[in-house]
C-alpha cells in the first residue's frame, strides 16, 4: 500500500513502475471533474483504465473488505472525504465471497491487522494484490458524498517484457 497526495506526486513518481505512473499522469492531466460516473476510460488499452464514481460513505460495519489479483487499484477522491482500512491478506478473516475468476475481487469478513487512512481530496492509496482493503467508510460520525477516481493498473503489465 501506498497513500500519497497528487500535489506531491512529482516528487515521487520515478519510484513507481511505469503502468502506474500512467495512472497517476492520467490523474494529472485529465480533467477529472468531467468524467462521468460508471464510464469506463482507457489509458492504455485493458491493462491501465481509469473510472469515476460518485456516492454516500457508509459505516466500517457495512463495507466488505477486498481484495484483487489481476489488478491493482490506484483510488483518489476528487471530492468529499473517505475513511479506507487496509491490512495484509495474510490475516484477513475468513472469505465472505469469492469472485477473483470472474470480477477480480475477494471479499472478507474482516481484516486482523486492519489499519484505516483517511482520503481527503488530492490524497490517493495504491492498493496492490496483497492489501487487503475496506473502501468508502465514513470518515467521521456522519455519511459524506464522494466523488472519486479509481485507476485500475493490469498486475501483469508491470512485468518486464
Amino acid at each position: 500500500m501506498i497513500v500519497g497526495t497528487i500535489h506531491t506526486i512529482q516528487n515521487e513518481m520515478l519510484l513507481y513502475p511505469a503502468a502506474i505512473q500512467k495512472g497517476i499522469q492520467f490523474l494529472l492531466s485529465a480533467k477529472l471533474d468531467e468524467l462521468q460516473p460508471g464510464t469506463i476510460y482507457p489509458i492504455e488499452g485493458e491493462a491501465v483504465f481509469a473510472k469515476a464514481s460518485t456516492y454516500m460513505t457508509e459505516e466500517v460495519s457495512q463495507r466488505a473488505a477486498e481484495r484483487h489479483e489481476k489488478y491493482i487499484d490506484i483510488q483518489y477522491i476528487l471530492s468529499g472525504s473517505e475513511k479506507i482500512g487496509i491490512g495484509r491478506v495474510e490475516t484477513a478473516g475468513s472469505v465472505k465471497e469469492d469472485a477473483l475468476a470472474s470480477k477480480d475481487f475477494m471479499k472478507y469478513d474482516t481484516i486482523e491487522d486492519e489499519v484505516f487512512v483517511t482520503l481527503t481530496p488530492g490524497t490517493f492509496v495504491v492498493c496492490y494484490p496483497w492489501d487487503v482493503h475496506r473502501a468508502n467508510c465514513n470518515p467521521g460520525d456522519v455519511p459524506v458524498q464522494v466523488k472519486k477516481v479509481l485507476v485500475k493498473v493490469a498486475v501483469d503489465s508491470l512485468q518486464p517484457t
